[in-house]
């Protein structure tokens, strides 16, 4: 008599290509790990400055961010710092195409605003 060999699941297979697949390309926008913010800066702050800038981040098959580009900043050159920094060491939920980890060029829109202390 002879038993069946239980059957292994596959692992999640890398597509093994150069490509970075826009977000339009993906099965789901990968969704940036923790709730945490790029900090403040305190001089922008005093000031009651506030802002908002637009960045496109290349985010490989693990989630880690390889890449931060600063597309557009209003204030220009107040938050692009603290931006930066933050984006460095962000974590996404790693993207897929067709089920498989691929590298994916995203965009967020992060703004800095002042809470009312009234």
């Amino acid at each position: 008599m002879r038993v069946a060999e239980p059957k292994v699941p596959d692992a999640p297979r890398f597509i093994h290509d150069d490509e970075w697949y826009p977000a339009r390309k993906l099965d789901a926008v990968p969704r940036r790990l923790g709730v945490a913010q790029p900090k403040y800066p305190e001089s922008a702050q005093r000031r009651g400055v506030t802002g908002s800038l637009k960045v496109r981040l290349r985010v490989n098959a693990l989630g880690e961010v390889e890449a931060v580009e600063i597309v557009s900043a209003q204030p220009a050159g107040v938050f692009e710092a603290s931006v930066q920094a933050f984006f460095q060491v962000a974590r996404y939920q790693p993207p897929q195409r067709e089920g498989r980890p691929v590298r994916a060029v995203i965009e967020e829109r992060v703004s800095f605003t002042l809470k009312d202390d009234d």
